[in-house]
Order: C-alpha cells, then structure tokens, then sequence
C-alpha cells in the first residue's frame, strides 16, 4: 500500500507534476522537429509491425531452365545445364517476393548473405522452383531458409538473409558514391 506522507507532497508531487508537463511538449517538438526534416515520411513503419507474425510464410518461384540460363551462358561453367548463379537468382527472388509482400509503400529489401548448395544439376527445358521460408526476424533482418527442385527432386538449398530498408534513403546513398 502507498502512503502518501508529507514528503510525497512536498518533494515528489511537483516533480511529477512537472514532468507530466513536460514530456508531451518534449515528445510533439522532437517529432515535429523530425517530420519537419523529412526524415520521417509516409514510410516511417514500427519495425514490430512488419516482423510481426511473418516467420513461417512461405512463397514459391519458378522458372524453366533456357539456353540463356546455363552455366555455358552466363560464363560460370561450361556445360549446358542450369547455372548455380541462375539457381541463386531464384532463390533470392523468391524471398524478395515474400518480404515485399509485407513492407509498406517506400520499403524494400536488400540480399546481405545467401549460403547455397547447388546438388543436382538441371538441363534445358526443365521446369524448377524455389519454394522459402521466413525462419528468422530480428530488427531489420530476415533469414530465409530456401530449398530448390526440379521435375526430378531436390537441386540445391539456401539460407538467405535480407534487410530491410527505405528505398529512398537507399537509392540516395548510393548515388552519392558517385560524386
């Protein structure tokens, strides 16, 4: 039970007081001063909104192995068959899809690691797929795991990381790399 004795009122009263004064005050110009700026904007999100109830979706991506997409083609090997870069392609596409899904207008997601086994290989004219799975978000990172199939059975595995970012700020960062 509190007790409210003469040195509540005389001492800590007034200090609450003033603090329940102050911080709205403090709060609306912080976050005026902040929107004002713009560097808040309509895409200023509550990370926990977006990684709220999101590990566990899956999605599905697929393709059909071309002459393009061999390892011949794109120079990472020398045998028509489907090309480990292609296959990473894939795979990444397919959790950017899923993310993307889930991000507010003005965000986006970037690849910061994937560690691929590429086991079967492919040939052209075969269908094959990607199929993700959110296993992990933690403040703006997201880890995927990812298997990939063809007609035949399973041809490689993943485990993806993404970022979250806002593609504005983004965009304006690597542009300046230019001058």
């Amino acid at each position: 039970m509190l007790v409210f004795s003469p040195f509540y009122s005389v001492f800590l009263r007034p200090y609450f007081i003033f603090i329940l004064k102050i911080f709205p005050v403090f709060y609306f110009k912080y976050w005026s001063k902040h929107i004002n700026s713009g560097k808040i904007t309509d895409t200023f999100y509550r990370k926990e909104d977006i990684m709220e109830n999101i590990v566990g979706l899956k999605f599905k991506a697929e393709e059909t192995v071309t002459e393009e997409k061999t390892a011949l083609a794109v120079g990472s090997g020398g045998l028509p068959v489907y090309a480990t870069p292609c296959l990473s392609s894939l795979m990444e596409h397919s959790a950017y899809e899923l993310l993307q899904q889930h991000l507010p207008q003005g965000s986006s997601s970037v690849g910061t690691s994937i560690d691929l086994c590429h086991s079967s290989a492919s040939p052209v004219g075969m269908r094959v797929w990607a199929v993700c799975e959110i296993v992990a978000a933690e403040g703006r990172s997201v880890t995927f795991n990812i298997k990939a199939y063809d007609d035949k059975g399973e041809i490689g595995s993943c485990v993806h990381t993404r970022v979250i970012i806002d593609a504005g700020r983004f965009l304006d960062k690597a542009q300046k790399k230019l001058k």
